[in-house]
């Protein structure tokens, strides 16, 4: 049973006074560096949080600590304090309340992130300056921290090279800015990254109970809250359903699948249609998507260098006498956990071998290598891709790497069980996760992980003329995903439900 949309209330953003009590009017003047200031500072009043009610999945938890609401007064009396530890090469910061358990910022590093006008230009928002430019001995001559605003400022001992000598710089951080890089995990909180990169590995059962079903009316009232929820269960799940998405304008320009692709990202042109395509059967097919034969799991343009990370799938016409042509899908991600714990030896295989995948045909010659098996940069436990597609897979080198002199026969046998063992967990009915689609219904997907396919199909009614069965598609940009998903994140009070 798909998860439903629910009625729940958002908490608003939080307001606060203005408060006319200085933490420090003055600068504090640093004449000897490894020294300790305690500012007392006001405290983060407690939540009183306006509400809303919308349509909208649910949610639960608080925002991520790295997203500090800073507050400029409190009518709270209690007092919390900001401790500053002013060393050689660094700051340290101690506030409970703000979340900095002595936290340590290099001076060289503070000065690379100033944003003033000095530094970064206020209109294009780049840097001005390398970061070689900074004296590696640079140190604050002043320092101080604004209640009002509740940012660090420091004044500095010297300028960027090149600078005249006599010319004073002034940096001033926001408390939330430093917080945020404080340590590892709020600094992935502050750029969305665990959102985007902690997925939650799905069988048939499983999905079923948590796929997302988004109403295409709903979307379109509530962008902001309904497109970070899809773009979240996308990163998640790697899977999101739409429904009752209009089918009457077929032309690529106008179509509603234009609109709710270009709702969550930006649409990537491919030799297949400058925004969509079509995947209608006919005879003399270049592609056997285009015909009604069984068409088993792969994914698309692995042939590709960079493979489009999301596809969306839009039903615009399934004739009444259709029987078959199913959608099917399987996670990946769980099928490599599986061979993983069953085999680590076919399992480490695929994450060290190399696959061709090749496209040669229509004009096209397209080749690229990939391990099945790709991890995150960030925490190689993590996967990032797979590339698993039979039908665009190309011959595999003999001799994958330079002066390799090894018996490639023992090498591609290898491979060649690897793939084997974890075909046979893909194909594990217990995995797939079949839909047959309605018109109107669009299915939105992470290329790079969710594998899908599609049973053959025909027409019961002999007599039947005109169009079977019509789905239009397109790929959509992973960048563009994150990047409004970061832009709507930085902008909401709430977090997905994990």
């Amino acid at each position: 049973m798909r998860r439903a949309l629910q009625q729940v209330a958002v908490a608003g953003r939080r307001g606060y006074a203005q408060s006319s009590r200085p933490i420090l009017a003055q600068p504090i003047s640093i004449p000897k560096l490894d020294s300790t200031s305690t500012l007392p500072s006001t405290p983060i009043p407690s939540s009183s949080a306006s509400s809303s009610s919308g349509i909208i999945p649910s949610l639960a938890g608080d925002q991520h600590p790295s997203r500090l609401q800073v507050p400029v007064s409190s009518t709270n009396s209690e007092a919390a304090s900001i401790k500053l530890t002013l060393r050689t090469k660094a700051v340290d910061i101690e506030s409970d309340s703000l979340g900095f358990e002595k936290a340590s910022f290099p001076y060289i590093w503070l000065r690379d992130v100033c944003q003033g006008e000095d530094s970064v230009d206020q209109s294009t928002k780049q840097k001005i300056f390398k970061t070689e430019d900074i004296d590696p001995d640079v140190k604050p001559a002043n320092c101080w921290l604004d209640e009002k605003t509740y940012k660090l400022h420091i004044e500095w001992d010297r300028p960027l090279k090149g600078k005249p000598k006599t010319k004073k710089e002034t940096s001033a951080y926001p408390l939330d800015f430093l917080r945020a890089h404080a340590d590892r995990d709020a600094w992935r909180g502050w750029y969305s990254i665990d959102d985007m990169e902690t997925y939650k590995t799905w069988s048939q059962k499983d999905i079923k109970r948590n796929l997302l079903t988004v109403p295409y009316e709903k979307l379109m009232e509530q962008k902001g809250i309904l497109t970070q929820a899809a773009s979240s269960a996308l990163f998640r799940d790697g899977l999101v359903l739409f429904k009752n998405v209009p089918t009457e304008n077929k032309t690529s320009d106008g179509c509603s699948l234009v609109t709710l692709a270009e709702t969550l990202g930006r649409i990537i042109r491919t030799w297949y249609g400058d925004k969509t395509f079509s995947v209608r059967s006919y005879a003399g097919s270049k592609n056997i998507a285009y015909t009604n034969l069984p068409l088993d799991l792969h994914m698309d343009l692995l042939h590709f260098e960079d493979p489009p990370r999301y596809q969306f799938l839009h039903a615009l016409l399934l004739h009444p006498s259709l029987e078959g042509g199913a959608s099917y899908f399987v996670d990946s991600y769980k099928a490599a956990e599986l061979l993983k714990q069953k085999d680590r030896e076919a399992f480490d295989v695929l994450c060290k071998e190399n696959i061709s995948f090749e496209y040669k045909n229509d004009g096209h010659w397209t080749f690229s290598e990939k391990p099945t098996f790709e991890f995150s940069k960030e925490d190689p436990e993590l996967l990032y891709a797979v590339n698993y597609s039979p039908p665009f897979q190309g011959p595999l080198r003999l001799y994958p790497k330079a002066g390799d002199r090894s018996d490639p026969t023992d090498r591609i046998r290898r491979v060649h069980s690897a793939l084997a063992k974890y075909a046979e967990i893909l194909y594990d009915p217990s995995l797939r996760f079949e839909i047959q689609m309605e018109g109107g219904d669009c299915v939105a997907f992470d290329n790079r992980r969710v594998l899908h396919a599609r049973t053959g199909f025909r027409l019961t009614d002999e007599t039947a003329t005109g169009e079977v069965r019509w789905l239009m598609g397109c790929y959509v940009d992973d960048t563009s995903i994150r990047d409004k998903y970061r832009h709507l994140q930085s902008e909401s009070p709430w977090r997905p439900e994990r």
